[in-house]
C-alpha cells in the first residue's frame, strides 16, 4: 500500500569479510517478521547488485508464515503455510530454550506455560529461517 511509509537504510562495508544482515518487519507498527541474510564481501571498492522481475523462475518466494494470537495467555498457533518438515524452537529473551519440535508442517498449536515476557519463535524448514517475536502476557 503506497500510503504506508516504507524506511530505506543503506549499508556499505569498509572491509571484505562475512557479514550477517538481519531486517524486521512490521504490520500496522506490530513486529511480525525477522529476516536474516549471509553476505560475503570480496572487495569493497565495487559491488554487484541484480534486479529480479516477478516473472522470473529464480526469484526465491518467502513462505506465508503467521503465529496467533499476539499476544497470547499461553496457547500460540503457528501457522507453517506451504512449509513441510518444518522445526520450531521458543527461546525466552535470555536465550532459554524452552520448546521444540520438528517434523511439522500446516498448523501447530502449543503451550508457554513460562512466564509473562518476551519469547522468541525461530521456524526453520531447508533452508528457509525466520524469527517472531512474541509476547506471553
Amino acid at each position: 500500500n503506497p500510503s504506508k511509509k516504507a524506511y530505506n537504510k543503506t549499508w556499505v562495508a569498509k572491509e571484505a569479510g562475512n557479514y550477517k544482515l538481519k531486517a524486521e518487519a512490521y504490520k500496522d507498527g506490530v513486529f511480525v517478521s525477522i529476516t536474516v541474510a549471509n553476505i560475503k564481501v570480496v572487495n569493497t571498492r565495487s559491488f554487484e547488485s541484480a534486479t529480479y522481475d516477478s516473472n522470473e523462475a529464480e526469484e526465491k518466494q518467502i513462505p506465508e508464515i503467521s503465529t496467533y494470537p499476539n499476544p497470547t495467555n499461553g496457547t500460540v498457533n503457528i501457522d507453517l503455510g506451504n512449509l513441510k518438515n518444518a522445526m520450531i524452537r521458543v527461546s525466552s529473551s535470555s536465550g532459554q530454550l524452552i520448546y521444540q519440535q520438528s517434523g511439522l508442517s500446516g498448523i501447530h498449536q502449543f503451550e508457554i506455560n513460562n512466564k509473562s515476557g518476551l519469547y522468541f519463535i525461530e521456524i526453520t524448514s531447508g533452508t528457509e529461517n525466520q524469527v517472531f517475536k512474541l509476547i506471553k502476557k
